[in-house]
């Protein structure tokens, strides 16, 4: 589900299917206008937030450092530090 879900056309066509049962019931139509907006904040905040600038951040430490390096660049002490802080930056994500 989190593979399709995180596609952006299935998103919208989820989001396009609740919009189309609005009008039938006000409480129904709070409910999802309450959670798309809330779903498009979660995905924003996941794109544009702070651990997604983390991840940037630790994605270019971690392509300067194989270019410094070279293939081996996890092998030194410097790319480990940088591969442990890229790989929390994943897992926060």
């Amino acid at each position: 589900m989190s593979r399709l879900y995180n596609d952006p056309v299935a998103r919208a066509q989820f989001h396009a299917q609740g919009l189309a049962t609005l009008g039938l019931d006000m409480a129904w139509d709070d409910a999802v206008t309450a959670y798309i907006a809330a779903d498009v904040r979660t995905e924003a905040h996941a794109e544009f937030g702070p651990l997604a600038l983390a991840k940037e951040t630790a994605d270019l430490d971690r392509i300067r450092a194989g270019s410094e390096y070279g293939e081996g660049w996890r092998n030194t002490d410097e790319g480990r530090a940088i591969a442990c802080r890229y790989d929390e930056a994943v897992d926060a994500l």
